[in-house]
């Protein structure tokens, strides 16, 4: 039976494919791990047939995760051309941050974060490029769709852009202001990879607040986290809960740790030292949450999942201020695609 403690072992890369079985395979791949399950378990089994759906994934995210890097450096370098700062986020080059390569982060898009007064000339640029929003918006983001949504998609690429404007759809579970993130970039040159992207402790928080948007429903994201939170130096851990505390993401960092604990991996004295230690009542969250991944096959729609999902994200707010903020987003969500001029049917739903 997979397990989150699979996702640790994988991290270590001593996972053990022995009592793996069909399910268990198509639940690795399911969660995103088939490339870093493989690499971890090496030639073991290597005739089963068992195994041969997950390295077949494996190579299709290693053959993937090129073109994902191709495609992140070009947005960068589409957007710097049009002088647009932006930084490219989570996909290869948080791989590169946490493992040292891109190679197997098959993304599905390239995440690129911009400052909200850019976005006319980000559109321009990504349109000028050949891109076109994936729901048929025909003109830059608007004052309400900046306001409601905190990114618009592109397609038109080998890989879709989405292009953030905000890390979260309520911008007080991370509230730190572009112009601090862009001032403390890194730059990354590596294999073809060239992009400005997070340090390591605003990855590490980023990391946090989309898995606690989620509930950690993909543990895919939770050996990010194990790797970040493993790597990131003891010196750099105050550091860390200063800007958690600041940006209004000190819940989810909290959350992050107990699923990295739930995981098997190892959270730093230092990390709980500097006041993040997860609650009981956060560990058992955590332990629920991923137990839910672990038997969901895919995320549910219904009102009731979604009442669900709401009451869990608020659950990680630093403030009632900021849970408030974000229930009222989500309804504007709602009536902004209903109601405003020119808005396509067909928008994805308010999450």
């Amino acid at each position: 039976m997979l397990t989150p403690g699979i996702v640790g072992a994988i991290a270590r890369s001593d996972a053990d494919p022995s009592p793996w079985n069909a399910a268990d395979v198509h639940a690795i791949i399911r969660h995103d791990l088939a490339y870093p399950a493989s690499v971890a378990i090496g030639d073991r089994r290597a005739d089963d047939p068992v195994l041969a759906p997950l390295r077949r994934a494996a190579t299709a995210k290693q053959v993937r995760s090129v073109t994902v890097a191709a495609t992140a450096t070009l947005v960068s370098q589409i957007l710097a051309d049009a002088g647009v700062p932006s930084l490219s986020y989570k996909g290869p080059a948080l791989a590169v941050q946490s493992t040292g390569s891109f190679v197997g982060r098959g993304s599905t898009d390239v995440d690129v974060l911009i400052d909200a007064d850019d976005c006319p000339r980000a559109d321009a640029a990504l349109r000028k490029a050949g891109c076109q929003s994936r729901v048929g918006y025909p003109a830059a983001p608007s004052r309400w769709e900046r306001f409601h949504r905190p990114e618009r998609a592109y397609t038109g690429l080998p890989v879709t852009i989405d292009l953030h404007w905000r890390v979260d759809p309520g911008p007080g579970y991370f509230a730190t202001p572009f112009a601090e993130l862009w001032g403390r970039r890194v730059t990354l040159d590596h294999d073809g990879l060239v992009v400005s992207t997070l340090d390591d402790v605003d990855a590490l928080l980023v990391t946090a607040v989309h898995g606690a948007k989620e509930r950690w429903w993909r543990w895919f994201w939770a050996l990010d986290a194990i790797h970040q939170v493993e790597g990131l130096p003891s010196e750099s851990w105050v550091e860390a809960a200063r800007r958690a505390r600041a940006a209004g993401a000190r819940a989810s960092m909290a959350m992050c740790l107990a699923v990295v604990a739930e995981c098997g991996g190892a959270v730093p004295d230092a990390a709980l030292s500097a006041g993040l230690a997860p609650s009981p009542r956060v560990r058992a969250d955590a332990r629920q949450w991923l137990a839910h991944a672990s038997d969901a096959g895919q995320v549910e729609w219904s009102k009731r999942a979604s009442w669900s999902r709401r009451r869990a994200r608020w659950s990680m707010a630093d403030s009632p201020l900021v849970a408030v903020d974000g229930f009222a987003r989500a309804v504007g969500r709602l009536l902004a695609d209903r109601r405003a001029p020119g808005a396509p049917q067909g928008s994805p739903p308010a999450r």
